[in-house]
């Protein structure tokens, strides 16, 4: 009788690896489009948004780290809390 080893009874686990999947040119830009669609559309609510907010609120969105430095992007986190507030008042 043979020793029983691991590597004799256990098969190994196929890995499932989705990298290494080729995909198509026309999936990768119908995927890149919608991923383009998707972002604009929640652009235009987060601009929405921040048209509710009061003008004080909305200057406190954009601060200058220092003055030679480009302002931020508005905190999307910041307009959403902001906008939760103001809507349950």
């Amino acid at each position: 009788m043979q020793p029983c080893t691991p590597s004799s009874t256990v098969k190994p686990l196929k890995k499932h690896v989705y990298f290494t999947k080729k995909e198509s040119e026309h999936k990768r830009e119908s995927r890149s489009r919608h991923e383009k669609r998707r972002r604009e559309e929640m652009n235009a609510v987060f601009a929405e948004m921040m048209s509710l907010l009061p003008e004080d609120v909305q200057r406190n969105v954009f601060r200058l780290q220092r003055t030679d430095q480009k302002p931020k992007k508005p905190d999307k986190c910041f307009i959403i809390s902001n906008a939760v507030e103001f809507i349950k008042k």
